[in-house]
Formats: structure tokens, sequence, C-alpha cells
């Protein structure tokens, strides 16, 4: 067999420099000329999607690099490069109609209607039609899809509206044949429409003026959304129940007192006058309660005015749970608590008074840093027609300051047009001139 002629392997000039001869199996080195072509930049997408082929192992086959593995967490050294949308996510932004508008079932504030736009309350589920649809088509796609109107639209644009109306314009020119008359004979139009940014008052205005019942929602010459009367009504009905619960909270709010969680003075004075007003019409006796805290005036001294806040917000509580639940409990100004008690008489009222004066009196006083134990003073007078409910308001305030004068926690009482104590515990007979000295304030 004749002998294999062997060929000298020619260099490759885009080989690299460290590639192995294979006649002599040794590095040569290479010298790099300016007119050498680069190599070529490998796609490392297009190599992760496709897997190459693996070639053999030969001396002038180029050596493949192993490329870093990229954990995946890394962050890109330039955050911008990859924040960056690409062209593809560009054009999907530009396409999507509903960029920059709020999320569908979005209600603006019910405080101010006319300062936000229509774009929160629109239906962005429009159902469009070309110009070339039969009138049976329409009206079939209405009646399927129980809708009120089509848009029709021209190139991607709109340039017309059917509704129910159109239908009955439609019969009433005679034209009865719904195959051959199409969107275009019978639309309504120019199309009367608005703008996303279009305000809720603005809108009303349109629909009042225009005297039509849909709008269509247009932006950038497409259609994006449709707004009804309807929309606009429920709307309007719901800002409206929005307000009542805000102006009712507020109400409730102002007649709060806010360190005690009682009535304050004009709203107690205000239960007063409401009860007396009752009993002007339907007959009958209730009584007004005047509380008041012996020594409260030691407190702060002694204490600080937090402690006395602290206590007036603890007798607070207190007087609301020992009341019934149509009592009505207000603080009428520093330390003094004013209880409407209705359908409560004279007797019934002094028994209720000395449960108070009890439960306050067994009860332990939590201020900061200690602990106290406190009494009240309680005035009582009787509320019923024939007298102004002020008169009222004056005998148990005189019947609390006899009950103070006679020694505190105890009961006055205005009977039968003078003062007396109603409790049973003082066992000493009345003296006006009587004025016992006030006990230190006992720690628990």
């Amino acid at each position: 067999m004749p002998a294999q002629k062997k060929h000298r392997a020619e260099p490759n000039p885009s080989a690299p420099s460290h590639v192995v001869s294979a006649v002599h199996g040794q590095q040569q080195p290479r010298t790099p000329s300016p007119h050498t072509q680069q190599p070529r930049q490998t796609n490392l997408r297009t190599q992760s999607r496709r897997p190459q082929p693996t070639k053999p192992s030969t001396p002038n086959h180029r050596e493949q690099k192993p490329q870093p593995q990229v954990p995946p967490n890394h962050r890109h050294p330039n955050p911008r490069a990859q924040q960056q949308p690409n062209a593809q996510q560009k054009r999907n932004a530009d396409a999507d109609p509903h960029k920059g508008l709020p999320h569908a079932g979005t209600i603006p504030d019910a405080d101010k209607p006319g300062d936000f736009p229509i774009a929160g309350i629109m239906h962005r589920h429009v159902v469009t039609t070309d110009m070339t649809t039969t009138a049976r088509e329409c009206a079939r796609r209405i009646a399927g899809e129980h809708i009120g109107c089509l848009i029709v639209v021209e190139n991607d644009k709109p340039c017309g509206i059917v509704t129910e109306r159109s239908f009955v314009h439609l019969v009433k020119k005679g034209r009865i044949d719904p195959d051959r008359i199409t969107a275009a004979n019978f639309m309504s139009s120019p199309l009367i429409s608005v703008t996303p940014s279009t305000g809720f008052r603005a809108a009303i205005e349109l629909f009042n003026r225009k005297g039509v019942k849909r709008l269509p929602v247009v932006k950038g010459g497409r259609i994006i959304g449709l707004l009804t009367l309807k929309d606009m009504v429920e709307y309007s009905h719901l800002a409206l129940t929005r307000l009542t619960e805000k102006h009712r909270k507020l109400k409730s709010q102002s007649a709060i007192d806010p360190l005690t969680g009682v009535l304050n003075k004009a709203a107690i004075t205000t239960a007063i006058r409401n009860e007396y007003e009752r009993l002007r019409r339907y007959g009958g006796r209730s009584s007004v309660l005047f509380v008041d805290i012996d020594h409260f005036k030691r407190v702060n001294d002694e204490y600080s005015h937090l402690a006395g806040d602290a206590v007036l917000k603890e007798l607070g509580a207190l007087l609301r749970q020992v009341s019934r639940e149509i009592d009505t409990v207000g603080r009428f100004g520093g330390e003094e608590f004013v209880i409407v008690a209705p359908n409560r008489k004279k007797y019934h009222a002094v028994v209720f008074g000395e449960r108070l004066r009890k439960a306050v009196e067994d009860h332990t006083f939590t201020i900061p840093g200690a602990k106290l134990k406190l009494t009240i003073s309680v005035g009582i007078a009787s509320l019923f027609e024939g007298r102004d409910y002020t008169f009222a308001l004056e005998r148990a305030d005189k019947a609390l300051y006899h009950a103070k004068h006679m020694g505190r926690n105890r009961i006055g009482l205005w009977r039968e047009g003078k003062l007396s104590i109603a409790t049973e515990h003082v066992g000493a007979e009345e003296d006006d001139s009587a004025q016992p000295e006030a006990p230190p304030l006992h720690l628990c």
C-alpha cells in the first residue's frame, strides 16, 4: 500500500497563542497582526437554549473557556441596565390604554365629588363592533351580552354608538330589513365622548346638556371605558350615604368628652332638655343627679394634674358601669358629673345615688405611683312637667353643695322646697353650722 503523505498543519491565524502544533507537539507563540480578524462574540443566550454538539478533542480545535456561574440573587453592577425595559415591553406599555388609571372599582373620596376624575367609576368592559355589522347582529349581541349599547369603531377609533334608541329610530323610519342595514346606517354620530380625566361635575353637566345616558371614555383616540348615567346616580347615592355616616360620627365625637369618655356639658344639657320635653308630652317623673369628687383639689396638688385626669377617667367609666343603659352620664365641668335617670322617682333616685356612692367608696383608684381611696357627694332633684329643666339643674346643684357642707360622702336631696340629707349612715342631726375638717387622702 502506498504510504500516506503527511501534511503539515497550517497555522490558524485566529487560534489562541497557546495552540499546540501537530508536528512539533510544542507550544508556538504567535505574533499578533493588526490585520488579524478578531474572534466573533458568541451569543450566550443562544448557547444556553440550544445545546451545541460536542466536538472531538483535536489539536486544531479551539478550547472552550468555562463560563462563570452567576448566582440567582446576583445583582448587576449597574441596576439601571436591568430596570430599563426592552423594545417589546415598551410597545406593550404603549398599547395598554388603561396605563396610569386607577384600579377598577376604586371609589374616590365622597367628600369632594367634584374634584376627582370619572376614571374610577367608569366601566372598562366595552363591547365594540365595526361599521359593516348588520342590525340583526347588533341586536343579537346587545341581547346576548345583556348590555345597553355597542360602540362602533373604524380602524380602532370610535365613530358612533348603537343603543336601544337607535333601533327605535330605525323602526320609525320604516327600515325593517335588519339583514341589509348596517351599523353605519343607523348609529348615533358624531360620538359624544369624555376623557378619563374629565371631572365628576363636568360629566354631570354633559349628561344634562346633551340628554344622553352613556358617554364613551376615549384616551389617545381609543375607547377604554363607558360611563353611564346609572353609574353617576349610584355613586351620588354612595357619596350621600358616606357623608351622612361621617356627619353622624363627627356629631357623636363632638358630643363626647375626650378625657372621661362620657358626654360633654353641651350634650348632657341637651339630654336633660330632651327628657324634659318627653315628660311634658307623656307625663311622669325623672331625676337629675349631680356627682362631685370629695377633696379632688388635693389630688391635683399633692400628686399632679395627670393623676387627677386619671381619677376622672376612671370615675367616668365607673359611673357608666353602675348606671342603667337608659341613663345618660355626662361631665358638667371639672370634677362634676351629671346623670339623667329617666322614670326614676325621688325614692328610686336615692337608692341609685346610694349605690353610686358605695361603689366609688369601695373602689381603688390607680394613679401613677400610688393607689387612692376617694369618695363622692351626690345631689338629687326631680325633673317633671310644669317646671323648666333649668330648675332641676339648679336644685340638684344646691343639694350637692348641701351634702358637701354637711360632711361629704353622702347624698343631698331637694325635697318639698328644702334641702335634706338622704343617706342613713349620717347618724348626727343636720346642722348647717357644722363644717368638719377634710380628712387626709387614704393611700392603699
